[in-house]
C-alpha cells in the first residue's frame, strides 16, 4: 500500500512542474561581445549632435559655417570730416556774410546780393551741421560697428543711426557678369563687387567703405564669403 501511494504521488510533482510551464525558466544573462580592454562603444543615443546646415539654410544664403565679421568704425576718418566740413561751411557763413548787400543798393542790386549771400550763407550752415554729426560719431561713446553675418549687414553709426540690410534683399553685381565658380578661384581682393539695396537702391558696399574707412580692395577681401554665398543664391534662383 504503502509503495502505491508513493507512486501516485510522483505524477502530482510531474504535473506541478508542467504547470510552471516556460515562465519558470531563468533568464541567462547575455555575454557582451567586448574585447577586454577594449573601450566600450557609446550607445547611438548618447553620440553627440553636430547641428549641420539645412537645405533651407542654404537656399536662403544662410550657411552656417561662415563666422560673422565685425568692422569696427574709423573714428579718425570721422573727424577729419568734421574738420574739412566745418571749415567749409564756416568759410562759406562768412562769405556770405561779406557780401550782405547794404541799404545803399538798387533794389535789383540788393536782391541779386541778398540771393546771393543767402545760399551761400545755408550751404555754409548745412555743412556745419554736417560737421557736428561727424564729430558726434567720432566722440560717440560706444556700440558703433559694421556687422556682417550670413543674414544681413548691420551698420550701427551712433549720430547717423542704425540700419541693417538682409542678404535676401542684396544684388550682387560683379565686374564682367563672372559666375560664382570663377569669382571664387580668384584672389579675394581682385574683385569688387557692388551690393545694392533692392528696395530702396542704396549702394551698401559704399557705406561699408565710407564707415569702415578701409581701402575697396581690402573691404572686399573681408566680406567675399559672404558675398560668394548670395551670389550663389542669385544663380539658383535665376538657373
Amino acid at each position: 500500500m504503502q509503495a502505491m501511494a508513493r507512486r501516485t504521488r510522483k505524477p502530482k510533482e510531474t504535473n506541478r512542474r508542467e504547470s510552471q510551464g516556460p515562465d519558470s525558466i531563468e533568464s541567462v544573462p547575455t555575454v557582451n561581445s567586448q574585447t577586454p580592454g577594449e573601450p566600450a562603444k557609446p550607445s547611438p543615443h548618447q553620440l553627440p549632435h553636430v547641428p549641420t546646415s539645412t537645405n533651407a539654410d542654404v537656399s536662403a544664403g544662410r550657411d552656417k559655417s561662415t563666422p560673422p565679421l565685425v568692422i569696427p568704425l574709423d573714428r579718425l576718418q570721422a573727424f577729419v570730416r568734421f574738420v574739412w566740413r566745418a571749415a567749409v561751411g564756416g568759410g562759406c557763413i562768412w562769405l556770405g556774410r561779406s557780401i550782405w548787400p547794404g541799404p545803399d543798393y538798387q533794389t535789383i542790386v540788393y536782391l541779386s546780393f541778398l540771393i546771393c549771400a543767402f545760399s551761400i550763407a545755408l550751404v555754409g550752415l548745412m555743412l556745419v551741421l554736417a560737421a557736428l554729426r561727424w564729430l558726434a560719431l567720432a566722440c560717440w561713446p560706444g556700440g558703433t560697428r559694421i556687422h556682417v553675418t550670413a543674414d544681413a549687414i548691420d551698420l550701427q553709426t551712433g549720430a547717423f543711426g542704425h540700419d541693417s540690410f538682409a542678404w535676401s534683399d542684396i544684388d550682387v553685381e560683379l565686374e564682367g557678369d563672372l559666375e560664382a565658380d570663377i569669382y571664387e578661384s580668384l584672389p579675394p581682393e581682385a574683385i569688387v563687387p557692388t551690393l545694392r539695396h533692392r528696395p530702396t537702391g542704396h549702394n551698401v558696399f559704399g557705406s561699408l567703405q565710407t564707415y569702415g574707412g578701409r581701402p575697396a580692395e581690402e573691404l572686399a577681401a573681408q566680406i567675399k564669403p559672404f558675398v560668394l554665398q548670395r551670389l550663389r543664391v542669385q544663380e539658383a534662383a535665376h538657373a
